[in-house]
């Protein structure tokens, strides 16, 4: 499964991110998008990520799907999760693992630019 831009990246505005991001497997695209604020963003994934911490090797399923969603809810949205979601047919690893990607490639940068130019 790979990540790319279909569009220019979309700037933020202040305190706000804003980016949309293609996710392709084989011929099937999905297109999602990023709007929230950016502290919002941060406590979402705040939460998303105490859901991390509680997966282990040998934590049920259920718990990793748990944890799963949060992150791409945290991200996302509930709605566009859940497209996400069932786009990696269920696979709560391949969601934590793309979510995780673009978080460290794109929206952490993101997040950080939003930041600053809020405290502008």
């Amino acid at each position: 499964m790979s990540i790319f831009r279909r569009t220019p990246v979309i700037e933020a505005r202040r305190g706000q991110v804003r980016d949309e991001i293609c996710f392709k497997d084989g011929d099937e695209t999905i297109t999602m998008k990023v709007d929230k604020p950016a502290s919002e963003l941060v406590r979402d994934l705040n939460h998303a990520q105490e859901a991390l911490k509680s997966v282990s090797q040998t934590s049920d399923p259920e718990t990793i799907d748990n944890a799963a969603m949060a992150l791409a809810q945290a991200i996302f949205g509930e709605d566009q999760a859940q497209t996400l979601y069932k786009f990696c047919g269920g696979d709560a690893g391949t969601v934590i693992d793309l979510c995780g990607r673009y978080f460290k490639d794109i929206l952490a940068g993101k997040i950080r630019k939003a930041q600053i130019k809020s405290a502008k």
